[in-house]
């Protein structure tokens, strides 16, 4: 308990699902907490909870593919919280729109690049000058198992989160 006391996290899709989690488990463990998402809503709920559990969490409306709306956020969390010391890159996801890359259209290939993977990319652009600025810190980016092995119904998702995990090694 406590490893994260003092830190703070910047995290993409905090209103939901695993970015949700995530945002719980670091409160708990000491961390302030950015979250990010464009459901506002559903971030203030996850805000409200550990504020209530007397953590510290802020809310930014966020469209992780416009720069201007990943670089607000980012500045506004080291701004109110002192700092960035881990930077996590969770939002993404598949549509029933995906498929074959024989069948799916160029739309929903382009809709799965900007948001897995440009999301991701402009995340780690303006994050991570934040770390650097803190001394270090820990880069987190959600990619997914069919980045490895693949899945014949869900091309534009695989090829975005493959790029994901390709940009985590680089």
């Amino acid at each position: 308990m406590g490893r994260l006391v003092h830190k703070t996290a910047f995290i993409t899709g905090g209103g939901s699902g695993i970015g949700a989690a995530a945002a719980l488990l670091f409160a708990r463990e000491g961390c302030g907490v950015a979250i990010g998402d464009r459901d506002v809503s559903a971030a203030h709920r996850i805000a409200d909870e550990v504020n209530r559990a007397g953590g510290e969490a802020i809310v930014f409306e966020l469209d992780v593919t416009r720069e201007d709306s990943v670089r607000g956020a980012i500045a506004g969390t080291v701004s109110a919280l002192g700092g960035l010391d881990v930077l996590y890159n969770n939002v993404g996801g598949s549509a029933v729109n995906d498929g074959p890359v024989t069948e799916a259209s160029a739309e929903e290939f382009w809709r799965c690049i900007n948001v897995d993977l440009f999301g991701t990319w402009l995340g780690c652009r303006h994050g991570i000058p934040e770390l650097v600025r803190r001394g270090g810190g820990s880069v987190i980016n959600t990619s997914s198992v069919l980045a490895l092995i693949g899945s014949p119904n869900k091309d534009a998702y695989t090829a975005a989160k493959g790029a994901v995990a390709a940009l985590t090694r680089s």
